[in-house]
C-alpha cells in the first residue's frame, strides 16, 4: 500500500513552535520504502526551507 512522507519541523525563529508538515506529493510504494528514503527527502526539503524550518523527525503514513 502506498505511503507518503510527513515531516516534524520547528520554526527557526521560534524553536518551541513545531508542527507536522505532510508532503502528499512525496509518495512511495509502501511504508518500508518511505522510511528508507525519508532522510534524503527530508534533507532535500530542509535545503529548500533552511531559513524557515528545522526538520527534527520524519514519519511515513499509509495512504488510505
Amino acid at each position: 500500500m502506498a505511503a507518503h512522507l510527513v515531516l516534524i519541523a520547528c520554526l527557526v525563529a521560534e524553536p518551541h513552535t513545531c508542527q507536522e508538515i505532510a508532503l502528499p506529493e512525496v509518495t512511495f510504494e509502501d511504508v518500508v520504502s518511505c522510511n528508507g528514503n525519508a532522510r534524503a527527502k527530508s534533507e532535500e526539503w530542509q535545503g529548500q526551507h533552511k531559513d524557515e524550518y528545522l526538520v527534527i523527525a520524519t514519519k511515513c503514513i499509509k495512504n488510505e
